[in-house]
């Protein structure tokens, strides 16, 4: 705050060092030892996105339906939860959630015309969403996927259901809109998308299985998205494309979680094998 003000900086005994004096260094360390270790949102299986999906298909409340379609994009584009739910009010925040005009439908290599029908949309082949900016800055970024063949489970399905009620909205209509039983617009929020996760975990008894209620919500979404790129034979790098991660900071939804991974590695570890030395 001082140096920032143009005040000298007191962590620094000589203002041209760019780092801090070792007696702030050693502080600043010591701290960061005792904090606590973090407590990261644990990787939601695809199993109890897609339970969720199916249940809520068939909701009188078309808020639950909206919140359930977003929660199977969510997990397939491995979305933040502000880049589709609003902000906080008075929050800044340069991510722009997904809006109708960023959602393109596909029939082979033909898009399908924004005049479609709602049936005409269910029946694309492939969907490709815009993302205009992102929490890291980047912009332009566009993500695209094809059918899976499961119509209770499926990115393409899902975001056809959840444009239906704003197909006829100018294109700058946020994507998680639709229209209570007095036609007024209702926005899904991040805190009802976590309590829906929340949901499907009691459901599908998450907490027999080692997940930890405390420490599912939205993120869980986005780290479980990964977890299944993982597990279904993806590379790292097409993982971190995907998720646009810039580091490797999303491997640690998979090592530290997923037991899957570590299946007869000790079995393998374990065979007698003899070597010599050549060091």
């Amino acid at each position: 705050m001082l140096a920032s003000r143009g005040f000298a900086d007191p962590r620094r005994h000589t203002q041209s060092d760019h780092n801090l004096d070792p007696a702030i260094t050693q502080y600043l360390r010591a701290c960061e030892n005792s904090d606590p270790a973090p407590k990261r949102q644990q990787a939601i299986p695809a199993a109890t996105v897609r339970r969720l999906a199916h249940h809520y298909a068939a909701s009188a409340d078309p808020a639950a339906q909206t919140a359930a379609n977003l929660v199977t994009v969510a997990f397939f584009f491995l979305l933040r939860v502000g880049e589709y739910t609003p902000a906080p009010p008075n929050t800044p925040k340069k991510t722009v959630p997904l809006r109708l005009q960023d959602v393109k439908f596909w029939q082979g290599v033909e898009v399908i015309p924004a005049t479609a029908t709602h049936q005409q949309r269910l029946a694309a082949t492939a969907v490709t969403i815009s993302l205009a900016n992102q929490k890291n800055g980047k912009r332009g970024d566009t993500l695209h996927h094809t059918r899976t063949g499961d119509p209770h489970f499926c990115p393409v399905i899902a975001l056809a259901n959840a444009i239906r009620p704003i197909a006829a909205a100018p294109p700058h209509t946020p994507i998680g809109t639709t229209y209570g039983a007095n036609g007024q617009p209702i926005r899904v929020t991040a805190a009802q998308i976590r309590g829906l996760i929340r949901h499907g975990a009691a459901l599908d008894d998450l907490e027999s299985k080692g997940f930890h209620p405390s420490r599912i919500g939205s993120h869980s979404l986005r780290a479980g998205g990964a977890v299944a790129l993982k597990l279904a034979g993806c590379d790292d790098t097409m993982i971190r494309k995907l998720g646009r991660w810039s580091s490797d900071t999303f491997l640690i939804y998979i090592r530290d979680q997923i037991a899957n991974l570590t299946t007869g590695v000790a079995t393998a570890m374990s065979h007698m094998l003899t070597y010599h030395n050549v060091g």
